[in-house]
């Protein structure tokens, strides 16, 4: 692959391509989902709380939120048509790779095999016919790396968010899902998501000082993020001035996310601090009306909320960033704390 057709790859579908050298540490993620606080949709520690939010996810991928609308396609199949024209190949063409592969939640699920999409690529790049391969290299990072489901296979609804153009939105959402999924029924294991983004994205917030990078203590993750506090976390990336932050969308009090196994609500307003603004108080409970849409459900009406909520967006305006916390706020999130208990052992500091 050229730089030159790298740099039309970025152009077209961001930085995902980073997303396959990232390097996972899964004891880190998997002690990280401790710490998932249900009803307020965040991870909360002693003294402070981290959300991933949108323009967070936006930045690490290298795609802007308002190139393209969000994802709201759930239960949807794509046309075949719409396929081809993603991939600019033929319909016929496309159209002889679709088979149907075992899928121990959904029974079957529709798509293309990773071996499929590989040769074609393969035969793409041999020709230099950057348009389509591009296309195809990408669909194959969006089925196997950001919407994982079945090992080596790409399925419809991997592919409803590539034709849709923007990622963003659908992945949020998918790791707000699995991590309520993961807490609601006490599974253990990996998370059904982009598992490098969220590693990108925990690591941008973690210390950046040698004696908590090196660990010379040898201390297990657990004991690691018990110990932190929020003077010790990355809270902004000067990589996000200039960005107006989306509180809200239509009638939801926050944002609601549709992803490809089911919706749920995140909340902006407890990663203010995340995106340069300062945590004033405790939030209004207004603010984190919860709700969630389970896969296999059907809903409708709540489904036409949430896209009719994307076309009126309500968002922070851009000011001088401070990324503090007042003592209200960090009063709440002790009392929160003491009431629900985090899920390991305090550690106290020498």
């Amino acid at each position: 692959m050229t730089s030159i057709a790298k740099k039309s790859f970025e152009l077209d579908y961001g930085s995902i391509l980073n997303l396959l050298h990232v390097e996972i540490d899964d004891m880190a993620l998997t002690t990280l989902a401790h710490f998932y606080d249900p009803p307020l949709r965040c991870f909360t520690f002693q003294d402070f709380q981290l959300a991933p939010t949108l323009e967070e996810f936006a930045k690490i991928l290298g795609c802007n939120l308002e190139d393209h609308g969000p994802y709201v396609g759930l239960g949807e199949e794509p046309h075949m048509k719409e396929i081809a024209k993603a991939l600019h190949l033929t319909s016929d063409e496309v159209s002889s790779w679709l088979e149907d592969k075992k899928n121990d939640r959904k029974g079957v699920s529709k798509g293309f095999s990773r071996g499929v999409l590989e040769t074609k690529a393969q035969t793409l790049l041999e020709k230099k016919d950057w348009k389509p391969f591009n296309a195809v290299l990408a669909l194959l990072v969006y089925g196997l790396v950001l919407f994982p489901d079945v090992e080596n296979f790409v399925d419809f609804s991997a592919i409803g968010v590539f034709i849709a153009g923007n990622p963003v939105s659908a992945l949020l959402a998918d790791l707000y899902y699995s991590l309520h999924i993961k807490y609601e029924g006490r599974r253990k294991g990996m998370l059904f998501c982009c598992v490098p983004l969220l590693q990108e994205w925990l690591t941008s917030h973690l210390p950046r000082k040698d004696s908590f990078v090196s660990n010379p203590a040898g201390l297990k993750w657990h004991q690691r993020m018990m110990a932190l506090t929020e003077k010790d976390i990355f809270w902004y990336s000067r990589e996000l001035d200039g960005t107006e932050i989306i509180l809200s969308c239509g009638d939801f009090p926050n944002v609601p996310l549709v992803g490809t196994r089911g919706c749920i609500n995140y909340n902006p307003v407890l990663a203010l601090r995340q995106l340069g603004y300062p945590m004033e108080d405790k939030p209004d409970n207004s603010l984190l009306e919860e709700f969630i849409l389970k896969e296999g459900e059907e809903n409708p009406a709540l489904l036409r909320k949430i896209r009719r909520a994307w076309g009126q967006i309500h968002k922070k305006p851009w000011t001088k960033k401070n990324c503090i916390a007042k003592p209200l706020y960090t009063q709440w999130v002790r009392d929160r704390v003491e009431a629900n208990r985090l899920p390991f052992d305090m550690i106290v500091r020498p």
